[in-house]
């Protein structure tokens, strides 16, 4: 009983190539396999839009899209920062003051749309 057990082991560990057909039809499934999944893959790359392809998978294009606006909004609030410092009118320094604090908040909530989609 112990080596009938013993040899079903070992043959399971070691299968030998016994009957040559049936090792050519799973090569051939594997190669079918590896062909379908290759043109899944080119098919899912063709469909992809321009956007997509910019932004990333629609998985993270929200985030990168919040990324590319906070850039935005620090170089915004930094051009108004910059104007209202150079400004020698007070009204024209109160409006660019302003606008500079719009534009921080705007790249702040981006920055935090960017760390809370992060957390779920």
């Amino acid at each position: 009983m112990g080596s009938e057990r013993d040899a079903a082991r070992k043959a399971a560990k070691n299968p030998e190539s016994t009957d040559p057909e049936l090792e050519a039809a799973l090569s051939e499934g594997a190669k079918l396999q590896l062909a379908t999944t290759r043109e899944t893959n080119r098919h899912k790359e063709s469909m992809r839009g321009i956007f997509e392809r910019m932004l990333g998978p629609r998985e993270i294009a929200g985030t990168a899209l919040a990324g590319i606006a906070m850039i935005v909004g620090l170089i915004g609030c930094g051009y108004f920062a910059y104007v209202a410092v150079g400004a020698i009118e007070p009204a024209k320094a109160e409006f660019a003051g302003r606008w500079a604090e719009r534009a921080l908040g705007f790249a702040a909530s981006c920055l935090a749309y960017i760390f809370g989609k992060g957390t779920r």
